[in-house]
């Protein structure tokens, strides 16, 4: 079997589509599939683009027709949470300014089509966290031993709604777990700096490189993007930071999230991030073949 894995979506329903053709897949009743090859999407189908409802239609299938794989991706579980009500009637989510405006594009989609997204909704609550197996490892934002480990213990790969609403309760070990895992770890911007993200909203921290070895390195070196404003020196750890450093004797670990800049490369010789983007918001495709090594050419940058 030789595993497509395919980077964050984010509604580009005709991209998607020009993606998988030129990977060599058909359409054929309304499904993509080519022969002894999986698509692995790595979250984050939803968002941004126009034809989020499309996009999922089209996982889903492909999904139940066992072509692919799918796992849940931060906004994904961030729709989840804003559509579901919790204790008190209350939406898990709540409905902030920022928070509708995440999911406006999503919502305007199923416009004339709400049975549709009651379907998808259910269908994305059962999707898995994480895929493990014996070629490689996916996950959406961060390959955290702990919080894998935690939920396959305690909740099985399998999610399911009352599952998901259970993560919403803040605090909890299950919380901490499915969030760590679809957003990753972050920490705080030093001297007050204040940065706005790909969204337009004002964020307080940033995502650093987990996969790296943190320790002694300066806030340039940890930092996933090169557009914050970070002093020169060296990164004040927090008193709770957790080493999630991923050792290259490790089985390949493939994840989207990231909003990478630049020319696609590899982190670490077993560390694939999917999630570039520039001015043509492209997705990012990796080729695997069971038993090679991970090379660079295998990256390709779609549309």
């Amino acid at each position: 079997m030789t595993y497509d894995l395919i980077g964050d979506v984010h509604g580009q329903f005709s991209k998607l589509s020009s993606v998988l053709e030129h990977l060599g897949y058909e359409k054929r009743k309304k499904v993509y599939s080519r022969k002894d090859h999986c698509a692995i999407f790595i979250g984050d189908l939803v968002d941004r683009g126009s034809n989020s409802r499309e996009v999922i239609e089209l996982v889903k299938r492909m999904v139940e027709e066992g072509h692919a794989e799918a796992i849940m991706g931060n906004h994904e579980y961030n729709l989840f949470g804003y559509l579901t009500e919790g204790a008190k009637g209350k939406f898990l989510r709540p409905h902030s300014q920022k928070n509708e405006r995440q999911v406006r594009e999503t919502l305007a989609s199923y416009s004339g089509h709400e049975n549709a997204l009651d379907t998808h909704l259910e269908w994305i609550s059962n999707l898995p966290l994480y895929l493990n197996n014996k070629d490689f490892r996916a996950v959406h934002a961060c390959w955290d031993k702990k919080s894998i480990n935690y939920i396959k213990k305690s909740v099985g790969r399998k999610m399911d709604k009352e599952i998901l609403i259970g993560s919403y309760k803040c605090g909890t070990k299950l919380e901490q777990a499915v969030k760590m895992i679809v957003s990753g770890p972050e920490m705080s911007l030093p001297d007050k700096i204040v940065q706005r993200d790909i969204d337009g909203n004002l964020r307080h921290n940033f995502r650093y490189k987990w996969w790296n070895a943190i320790k002694k390195s300066t806030y340039q070196e940890v930092a996933v993007k090169d557009s914050y404003q970070l002093p020169a020196g060296k990164v004040v750890l927090p008193t709770d930071f957790v080493n999630r450093e991923y050792d290259e004797g490790k089985k390949p670990v493939f994840f989207g999230h990231y909003s990478m800049k630049g020319k696609p490369s590899l982190m670490k010789s077993n560390v694939c991030c999917l999630d570039w983007i520039d001015k043509r918001n492209r997705i990012g495709v990796y080729r695997l073949k069971p038993g090679e090594k991970l090379t660079h050419k295998n990256f390709k940058f779609f549309f």
